[in-house]
């Protein structure tokens, strides 16, 4: 995969597919598990829901989450990479985080990833609200370092 939008009606299961992607390149053809680092972005609102299809739907042990709520001080890269590499050895690790935490913890962000190999997929949940490029969210979007395919729903 190279990238893309998916947009559908609201309630189709955008989350679903997205989440169905990212597992499968982590269990793809048998072989054994390769870890997969997926970051998701989304306004506030929309992450629980993401916690809900995570639960409900990945397959026990196989998904481990991150719910990234911000660096305030130097620690928060340290432990950011801990989570990342530790807990995640041969599974799908999901970073969740809203725009608005990026907007002030990108280079957070952007350390910790390069630290533990890159993003291998970003998915931009409800990217309609990207759409103006001088907007606070669009930029820390665009500060990003991920060189990895994106996915906006």
């Amino acid at each position: 995969m190279n990238g893309g939008l998916l947009s559908d009606e609201m309630g189709l299961g955008k989350t679903l597919v997205a989440l169905a992607a990212a597992e499968a390149a982590t269990f793809a053809d048998g072989a054994d598990p390769v870890t997969r680092h997926l970051l998701v972005l989304t306004p506030a609102a929309p992450k629980a829901e993401w916690l809900r299809q995570i639960e409900a739907h990945c397959q026990a042990g196989s998904c481990c989450v991150v719910n990234f709520e911000g660096a305030p001080d130097r620690r928060g890269p340290r432990m950011l990479l801990a989570m990342l590499g530790a807990a995640s050895e041969g599974r799908l690790c999901v970073v969740l985080c809203t725009y608005d935490t990026l907007a002030t913890s990108v280079e957070a962000l952007n350390s910790a990833a390069a630290k533990a190999g890159g993003w291998d997929l970003v998915v931009m949940d409800e990217a309609h609200s990207l759409k103006n490029p001088e907007a606070k969210r669009s930029r820390a979007v665009q500060a990003l370092r991920a060189a990895c395919p994106r996915l906006g729903l």
